[in-house]
């Protein structure tokens, strides 16, 4: 316990690890609150007819609903497809000057009423198709900018917190050969192996504590800039989602994607380690996690089946629920964790193998 402790102390004092992570949270938070909401751009001009409609519909979806939203929409289309007709009619004086700007009042407040119907009346086009779907509750409407923005943000590797996880194995794991302690090391009772796996154990601690607090860091900030208070509508309310049949709410899938980012996030700190105490190198090893880094980012624009053969893609988090019907939600899953699982230990295993007694 006290070697756990002295290398927990060490990490965090001597390598400056508290400072790293300090750092590291100061410049996540000038991120998140840069990051734009994702919005409608039919929104623009219609946000209080959006908020109006909204107030009257929200929540699990009913015919009624559909009923009044599909209805609303071809009342107002009717009024803006009338335009010609009125005109035509006021051009031939049949009808007053008065009926004619009573018109042009109404005509206008249709259009852009319209804006804000056509979302719902797409919503409900995309509810209609999720009716095939035996077994699933009813989507909801909800305000889902808030939550589609988060989703798409967790659909890229967290380049902070990995550059983070980078510097710490690399000032971890060769700091006994920059520091020349390696010699002594090698000559004691415990020999270096097991001096590895303590430091393993306390740097993938780490690299899970800073992925909580990450995670809590990132839906606070969002909850406070964005509408994130419908956390139980199911994923696929989300026009995103919109043809994802799993039984998910948002907030469940949410903690799916982030519990896959974690798993990445440890993967991905794994292979520092490994190229750390291949090197010897701090200079090299770095530059070799950056480029591992620059991999990720790469596995954005493939198809999440790299996953299977390359579990790094996890980092993806979003992407992961995008093409789920390839081999079925609860298989693709699987075989993505089994994957990280036997990864990680056939390359932990072949390390700590060269270590010596």
């Amino acid at each position: 316990m006290e070697l756990y402790l002295f290398e927990i102390r060490k990490m965090l004092i001597t390598h400056k690890g508290w400072l790293i992570l300090l750092i590291g949270l100061i410049l996540k938070t000038i991120l998140l609150y840069s990051i734009p909401e994702i919005t409608d751009p039919r929104l623009g001009i219609s946000h209080i007819q959006y908020d109006n409609l909204l107030q009257q519909i929200h929540g699990e979806t009913t015919h009624e609903k559909e009923r009044f939203i599909v209805d609303s929409f071809n009342y107002y289309s009717d009024i803006i497809r009338s335009y010609d007709q009125m005109l035509t009619s006021y051009l031939n004086e049949d009808i007053s000057d008065q009926e004619w700007r009573n018109f042009i009042v109404v005509y206008e407040r249709a259009n852009i009423i319209i804006l804000a119907l056509t979302i719902f009346y797409d919503k409900v086009g995309e509810f209609a198709i999720l009716s095939e779907s035996p077994g699933l509750s009813p989507p909801h409407f909800f305000y889902e900018y808030g939550w589609s923005t988060v989703f798409n943000y967790n659909r890229y590797p967290d380049v902070i917190f990995l550059f983070i996880v980078a510097v710490l194995a690399v000032n971890m794991f060769t700091y006994d050969v920059t520091s020349g302690t390696i010699s002594i090391l090698n000559s004691s009772k415990n020999g270096c192996r097991k001096l590895f796996v303590k430091k393993l154990f306390v740097y993938t601690g780490f690299i899970i504590i800073v992925a909580f607090i990450s995670g809590i860091h990132e839906y606070f900030i969002f909850s406070g800039r964005f509408q994130l208070d419908d956390t139980i509508p199911p994923i696929y309310s989300l026009t995103l989602f919109h043809d994802l049949a799993i039984q998910l709410s948002v907030l469940e899938s949410l903690i799916l994607v982030s519990a896959f980012r974690v798993l990445g996030l440890i993967l991905f700190g794994i292979l520092c380690v490994v190229l750390a105490n291949s090197t010897k190198n701090a200079v090299y090893s770095l530059c070799l996690a950056l480029l591992l880094m620059v991999a990720s980012f790469l596995l954005v624009f493939l198809s999440p089946l790299t996953t299977i053969l390359f579990p790094l893609g996890l980092l993806m988090g979003t992407q992961l629920l995008y093409t789920p019907y390839i081999i079925g939600i609860p298989a693709y899953f699987t075989f993505s964790v089994l994957s990280f699982i036997v990864f990680t230990v056939t390359i932990l295993l072949i390390t700590i193998s060269k270590e010596k007694e």
